[in-house]
């Protein structure tokens, strides 16, 4: 009995269950130890966490896919590999926050922030691993109510308060969106289990008479899932709230939420709606096209780092939409690994812009930076290879990430996407090297900028080793993540 218990049930949510343990834990130490200042202990335990949640994934990559709680939890092989990728990419967040921690005394120093943080990647997790439309909704808003309260957590900047209450504002209407998508499917289907409604598609495959309220519930549900990877034309909420939020906030932004929700629309779109492909396909296709386009344009005159990086990631999700849009194994399997690599880009950046601060307040401008490599080699080195991996130059990672996406879309004979997209590929090398030469070739303004810290060395160092020698583990990589695509698409 207690065998079937746990193989049962409680196996498949061992890691969540581990990290809900550790968020509680450190909530009620924090509060019944009010003496206990320093919140690095925190943050360490929370790492110790996802790494034992890592280990529990492992079996999952050895394992048929597991369903339990009456069919809505669903872990599968693209299933642990989204919250790997997750855990992973949270590791590295929380060592820059130890980073940051330790370079001055900041609002989110708070106990309850790493909490709030651990409570946002659950709902990840729980997300990534819904099998019914409202496990997915309850995951999602999880995640969502985090975010809120990260991006208004410095209460005593009116900038953040303000970058809270846009993004709670606009999160509301996606969330009222993907709400009423739900009830439409439900309504006509009179199911809410993906893997009934996906059967159910497939019998009705050439009839006429599909119910359209199915349709436009999975338009609205492809439209929640769209703002919260801010893709055109659902962006407009992104440059405020990089901006106004603290950067460690910013940093979680751009990184792991949209890595989590990016992944599952992948795996919603793929899993539960590949009969509908040509309905779906035509509106991802325009957002991809939109998101390069705007993204592209809206960060050609930024000063502001985070806001240039709002609209830098808002192009680079256009690529990653590009890719999903065809709808095949390549188009996949290019999308997976652009994510990978934009994420391990962007962790990066962040970890290097924590030590670009005067007198503990960074230096959020970029023309503040000027003459960085005089005073800082090391840091405008680091921030060198990651700037041209963001604009695609060859031989560094993120020229890879574009080339995958590219090749899938050409063979595939959209060669006006692919003009657009390399059009866009282009100019936006111009706001990069913008910021190498304002680091390499403009007079130093005279601060003094902290040396790395031995944790930040370490992160720093390993993405820029990932990003230079992406070409020698390219093809390992390419491997473990074609097989991860067949496993979902076939």
């Amino acid at each position: 009995m207690y065998q079937l218990i746990f193989n049962g049930f409680i196996k498949p949510i061992v890691p969540e269950l581990i990290m809900i343990i550790t968020s509680v834990g450190c909530l009620l130490i924090s509060l019944f130890r009010k003496n206990i200042k320093n919140t690095k202990w925190q943050a360490t335990l929370i790492i110790l966490a996802i790494l034992a949640a890592l280990l529990c994934l492992r079996s999952s990559f050895y394992h048929s896919s597991v369903i339990a709680f009456d069919k809505m939890f669903m872990s599968d092989l693209y299933v642990a590999f989204s919250k790997g990728l997750i855990l992973i990419s949270s590791i590295i967040f929380f060592v820059i926050y130890l980073n940051q921690h330790q370079a001055g005394k900041f609002m989110t120093d708070k106990y309850e922030f790493s909490v709030i943080v651990v409570f946002s990647i659950i709902g990840m997790m729980i997300m990534l691993s819904a099998n019914d439309l409202l496990i997915m909704y309850l995951g999602i808003e999880l995640q969502s109510l985090c975010l809120y309260v990260l991006a208004a957590f410095n209460r005593d900047q009116e900038s953040s308060v303000e970058a809270g209450i846009k993004y709670f504002i606009l999160g509301a209407l996606a969330s009222g969106l993907l709400l009423y998508g739900i009830s439409l499917i439900y309504g006509f289907s009179g199911n809410t289990n993906f893997t009934t409604l996906s059967k159910l598609y497939l019998i009705n495959t050439g009839e006429t008479n599909i119910p359209i309220g199915i349709l436009i519930g999975v338009i609205l549900i492809t439209i929640g899932l769209a703002f919260k990877i801010a893709a055109v034309p659902f962006h407009m909420w992104a440059p405020d709230v990089y901006e106004g939020a603290p950067i460690i906030v910013t940093t979680f932004f751009a990184t792991v939420p949209k890595l989590a929700s990016a992944l599952f629309l992948i795996k919603f779109l793929v899993k539960v709606c590949a009969i509908w492909v040509e309905y779906w396909q035509q509106i991802l296709m325009f957002f991809a096209i939109a998101s390069m386009i705007i993204g592209t344009l809206g960060a050609l005159y930024q000063h502001n780092i985070k806001r240039l990086f709002a609209y830098s990631s808002i192009s680079h999700i256009g690529y990653i939409l590009l890719g999903i849009s065809l709808a095949n194994i390549n188009g996949i399997h290019s999308s997976l690994m652009y994510l990978i690599i934009y994420v391990v880009m962007n962790l990066g950046v962040f970890a290097c812009i924590v030590y670009l601060r005067k007198e503990g307040i960074v230096q959020e401008n970029i023309k503040e930076w000027s003459g960085l490599a005089s005073k800082n080699p090391l840091l405008a080195f680091s921030l060198l290879v990651l700037m041209f991996s963001q604009a695609g130059i060859p031989p560094i990672a993120g020229f890879f990430a574009k080339f995958y996406i590219f090749t899938a879309v050409i063979k595939e004979g959209y060669y006006l996407l692919a003009i657009i997209a390399a059009v866009t590929s282009v100019i936006s090398a111009y706001y990069y090297l913008r910021i190498v030469k304002i680091m390499y070739f403009e007079v130093p303004n005279g601060y003094t900028y902290r040396e790395f810290l031995p944790e930040g060395m370490f992160i720093i160092f390993l993405i820029i080793l990932f990003n230079i020698l992406f070409f020698l583990i390219a093809k390992p990589l390419l491997l473990v993540t074609l097989d991860i695509t067949r496993a979902l698409i076939l």
